[in-house]
């Protein structure tokens, strides 16, 4: 069940001293039902009611909401019990799946976005590029529906890609997720004016590739620009692919030696090496968008303004099919793999420069015992001891904050006591 208010539905009525007319109602509160001051606007349908009865409707579902909200969020997202994937989830009446990949650039609110639409906090979130590694999946299930939301790393663009190098799985992990999509969520930051006015050249391609499954733009972080550049930016994004070739000039090469550039710690995978040099001498960029977008949502993931319709529209848009996950399941990571993501968010929050993308984790120690105490004990593997010092910190005192904030969020993920050691270790 989702956290937000607005997507909670199905509260029972019968213990409600209404009118009749609410009488044979199982599902009062549904996307975008507001009371208003004539009636109540109820499954895209106005219900005229007088105002007592209007008022007495609001108090019950809000307290009803209420309550379904503190159980909901005290549920545990994952059962620390939990070793194995059940082969077959439970398949209700007629039920009825969707899988959408949101895609975009680094920082555009991917995660962000999912956590709102899940209501909790199932992938980690993080200021800095690329918290998302590998594919994380969110599970909405509401009713008969069953919606999995793909979130996928950033798309890296050719030119980063070159400059740094980076792993196999950040750059495939998009396309990836768009394989297995009903439908594409395109997710632009348009807080940033630099890249808002455009689509990249590899969210195009992916567009491009996969242009027989529906795709859709939303506009996040809305709520840092005027509404009047909004109308300016939809036509832009949503307009046909035109591509700019690059300006060529005769460079002399220099004769003065340049300093080594600094070396950086995102991880390296050789095999893209030469896979990067075929594209040395293609377009550096193509301004433009995708005129074949089905709807455009204006949200704000921080906020929570306007989600309510992109989930409105997700919902409608289930077809029917098998559930891959049960009723209860909010993210398809594994008890261990979800304490090594949270684990990893705070050492992004907490360390310098790109130090925690070169850190390897490892489960030592994962026992559930009587009374219910979850005990967990992670390693931190460096490959110096410079890179230990920094994440041990002055006195220890960084990585005790690192394990504080990091057995917070996990308390409140499992609802349950945890302990939590975590050990830096030097592995060369």
């Amino acid at each position: 069940m989702p956290g937000t208010l607005s997507w909670l539905s199905t509260v029972q009525l019968e213990s409600m001293s209404l009118p009749s007319k609410f009488a044979n109602l199982d599902a009062v509160v549904h996307f975008d039902g507001r009371c208003i001051r004539r009636g109540l606007y109820y499954h895209n349908s106005w219900i005229s009611v007088d105002k007592s009865a209007r008022l007495q409707f609001v108090r019950h579902i809000s307290h009803k909401l209420d309550e379904m909200k503190n159980d909901f969020e005290s549920t545990p997202i994952i059962d620390p019990k939990l070793t194995f994937q059940p082969k077959r989830p439970q398949q209700p009446h007629a039920p009825k799946t969707l899988k959408v990949a949101i895609i975009g650039e680094p920082n555009a609110g991917k995660s962000t976005l999912t956590n709102l639409i899940v209501g909790r906090k199932v992938v980690p979130v993080c200021r800095k590029p690329q918290t998302t590694r590998e594919r994380a999946c969110g599970i909405v299930t509401q009713g008969s529906a069953q919606i999995t939301l793909l979130d996928s790393p950033g798309v890296i663009s050719r030119k980063t890609r070159r400059k740094f190098q980076m792993s196999k799985a950040l750059v495939t992990g998009p396309r990836d997720c768009a394989i297995e999509a009903d439908i594409l969520a395109v997710l632009v930051d348009a807080g940033n004016k630099y890249t808002r006015n455009y689509l990249s050249e590899e969210v195009l391609e992916i567009l491009n590739e996969f242009d027989t499954i529906p795709s859709i733009l939303v506009l996040n972080k809305v709520d840092l620009i005027r509404k009047e550049i909004l109308l300016d930016l939809i036509a832009k994004l949503t307009d046909s692919y035109q591509e700019i070739k690059p300006i060529t000039s005769n460079k002399v090469k220099s004769s003065v030696k340049r300093a080594p550039k600094r070396k950086s710690y995102i991880i390296v995978d050789e095999s893209i090496k030469d896979q990067d040099n075929i594209w040395n001498n293609q377009p550096a960029e193509a301004l433009g968008g995708w005129k074949h977008f089905k709807e455009v949502f204006m949200i704000s993931a921080l906020t929570g303004d306007g989600v309510d319709r992109l989930q409105e529209y997700l919902h409608l848009q289930a077809k029917p099919g098998d559930w891959q996950y049960n009723n209860e399941q909010l993210t398809s990571f594994s008890p261990v793999q979800f304490v090594e993501e949270m684990i990893r968010e705070k050492l992004l929050d907490n360390l310098p420069y790109d130090l925690p993308y070169i850190l390897k984790q490892s489960n030592l120690f994962w026992h559930v015992s009587d009374n219910g105490t979850l005990r967990i004990h992670q390693s931190i593997d460096c490959k110096r001891t410079g890179q230990m010092s920094i994440v041990i910190g002055p006195r220890g005192n960084l990585i005790k904050k690192i394990s504080e904030e990091a057995k917070t969020e996990l308390e409140r993920a499992f609802n349950c006591p945890i302990e939590l050691l975590i050990q830096v270790r030097l592995r060369k």
